[in-house]
This record gives structure tokens, sequence and C-alpha cells, in this order.
């Protein structure tokens, strides 16, 4: 407009241009309405409209969120940048109220309030799991995997040294959310330890539309450790007579895995009996228990004590004590018999000489040749 200002008494000023800016009554949001995010991410949504005369201001009007943390009161940025963190197990929506209002303070024009609805998927975390320490030959079964929330798909991994486990070098789904059962084995001589890498996501859909996210949680792992036992090749002893201690220890381990203690689970005495030691069945010997484990052989035959023996060693591990039982063995100890021989009692005349032959055991074992020795003489 060109307008002509006149004073009062009727004179006419000098004329001026004035601009009016009309702004419309139906103003468009221009950027998405609808946005899925991941917990921790920002919202960073720029605002827009098909009026750039004027500027946005917006809020999150929701007020049952657990969110942290939502801007309620009004924002004049042309941006929501808020930083939301979901605490909870579940997706939460959120709604924002945006505007665009006039930049005239005096003569703001407000448009029509336009949503924007935010979802928040949760965090998805795994519950720690501990190390695993176990045996060769121990069966193990199946163990599920625990989440914070419903439906998280899992993905794992190995590595490290191949324990029994189905061996996966890939990332591959876990399905289900189940480490499958394992006979754990270590035909080594040291420990090996298979590191376990497990990898959480959830995925959500929004509801009537085609919009969906996956966030993925921080990966956890842990290391599943078979001990090795002690080795111990099956042991024939020097043969001894009846009556007599074995005089050895239990035999040190094959392969260099020290056994802490020995399980005697059988004993064949054959047709033998007892005569000296500590002889049983029984858990946590120790090697010098044999030492004085002694025999009776009345027969005319060498036997054999069989022991059935199992090695054990023993660790200390951050769960706790552990105990392994390493392979059973068989010790055979040969028990010779000894000649038993009568009283006797013989008559000579004095100052004769005694001509006769020392007496033989009947039954056996035959006196050897030259095995006599006298240890005794008796002058009534």
């Amino acid at each position: 407009y060109q307008i002509t200002p006149l004073s009062a008494s009727g004179c006419a000023g000098t004329p001026f241009l004035m601009s009016i800016q009309i702004i419309p009554s139906s103003v468009q949001m221009l950027n998405p309405d609808t946005l899925i995010i991941c917990s921790g991410e920002s919202v960073d949504l720029d605002l827009q409209s098909n009026t750039l005369s004027l500027a946005p201001i917006w809020n999150c009007i929701t007020t049952t969120s657990t969110l942290q943390t939502p801007s309620t009161s009004i924002q004049y940025s042309s941006t929501i940048s808020d930083v939301l963190v979901n605490p909870e197990s579940y997706t939460q929506e959120i709604t924002y109220s945006v505007n665009f209002i006039g930049s005239n303070s005096t003569s703001a024009c407000p448009g029509s309030a336009n949503p924007v609805r935010v979802f928040v998927l949760p965090e998805p975390t795994i519950n720690p799991i501990p190390d695993w320490f176990l045996c060769p030959n121990e069966i193990i079964n199946q163990v599920p995997i625990l989440s914070n929330t419903n439906n998280t798909n899992i993905e794992w991994f190995h590595t490290g040294d191949n324990i029994g486990l189905p061996y996966v070098i890939d990332t591959t789904l876990l399905s289900p959310s189940i480490i499958p059962g394992v006979t754990s084995q270590n035909n080594l001589q040291i420990d090996q330890t298979q590191t376990i890498h497990l990898l959480p996501s959830y995925s959500y859909s929004i509801p009537n539309t085609v919009i969906s996210k996956t966030c993925k949680g921080p990966e956890i792992a842990f290391n599943i450790t078979t001990k090795p036992i002690p080795e111990i090749l099956d042991q024939t002893l020097t043969a001894v007579c009846s009556e007599i201690q074995l005089g050895v220890t239990f035999p040190t381990s094959n392969n260099g895995v020290s056994a802490s203690s020995y399980n005697v689970t059988t004993i064949d005495l054959n047709s033998l009996s007892i005569y000296g030691g500590n002889v049983g069945t029984g858990n946590g010997l120790l090697s010098i228990d044999l030492m004085d484990d002694s025999f009776v052989n009345d027969s005319n035959l060498s036997d054999t004590v069989i022991y059935n023996v199992t090695p054990v060693i023993s660790y200390t591990t951050p769960n706790g004590a552990l105990s392994c039982e390493g392979i059973n063995f068989i010790i055979k100890a040969p028990i010779n018999p000894k000649p038993v021989i009568a009283n006797s009692t013989i008559s000579v005349c004095s100052d004769d000489s005694l001509t006769v032959n020392l007496p033989d055991d009947q039954d056996g074992p035959y006196v050897a040749t030259n095995g006599y020795s006298i240890s005794n003489i008796v002058i009534p």
C-alpha cells in the first residue's frame, strides 16, 4: 500500500509504503509425523512447514510415559533433539505437539497443532552368565538365555578352544534362545577354554504402518573351561612274597597332569587274604597309602591282587573347588607264596653227626636249593 499521511490542519505529508504479510490459515507440517528410535538415541527431527515465515514451537504432551527425559515445556528450536532413554522392557510411545507461529511477537498467528508420535524401543540386555569350569566328560543340560525383553533375538559365535559345543565361527541366530546341551571334552594336558559371545537385538513394528526398527544391545561373553585330567597306564608291580608289604606308591601320571588323590573302587583278592595295611576301597587316598598293603598267599602258586583305581585332581576355581576324576586304571600286585613246613623233632646219639635232610613244603612251594637259613639255635 502507498499511504499519504494528512495532518489535522489538512496538510498532506510525504507518501510512504506499507507491506502486509498474509499468513495462510492452513499451515501444513512437512516433516514426518511418526518416528521410531532406540533407547538412548536422539529424536533428531527437523521441523518444517509449508510457510517459511513461520517458526516452530514444540513440547511433549504425554504425561504417562517413564521415558527419560522428554521436554514438556515449550521449546522454540527448529529441531526436536530430546535424547530419550527407555528404562522399561517394552516399547513406549510419546506424542509431541508441534505448532508454527509468526515471528512478529506482537501479532503471532498460531496455526493448527500437529502431533508427532515417537516410539522408543528398550535396550535389550542379557542376564549375566558366570564362567563355567568343567571336568571332561561332564554332561551339561541345555541353558536358556534370559533377557530383559520378550522376543529378544540372540546371535552367538565362539572363539577359543573346542570343549564339546558345536563350533560356531560366524555370527548365527541362536534359535531358540538356548545354549545346547554338551558333553565336555579335553584330550590335552592344559585348560581348554571356549568363549561364548552373545549379541541381543530387539525388533518392533509400529501397528498399521510399514515402519519398524531393530535395536542392538550390548554383547556379553562368558568362558567355558574344561580342565585336564590325569591319565595313568595299567601297572603290574614287581612280585613280593606273602606277608611282605608292596613297598610302592600309587603310580604317577603319564600325561603330566598330576593326581591329587586316588579312589580305589574295587579290590579283587582272588585266593589271597589281607595281612596288613589299610587295605580296602575308599576315596581320597594319598599316593603312599599303597605302600604298606600286604597279603597272605597260602597256596603253592603265585596269585595276584587287582586294584581298580581312579586318579583324581583337585582344582581351585573362581566358582569354588572342583575335583575331576581321571581315567580308571588297574594295578596288579603279584604275591608269591612262601614255604610252610611243620615243626619236626629228630633224635641222634651223642657225638653222632646230623645226617638228616631238612624237610620240604610237601604241597609247595618247594624250598629252593640252598634255600634254608638257620636263624637261631637253642641248646637247653
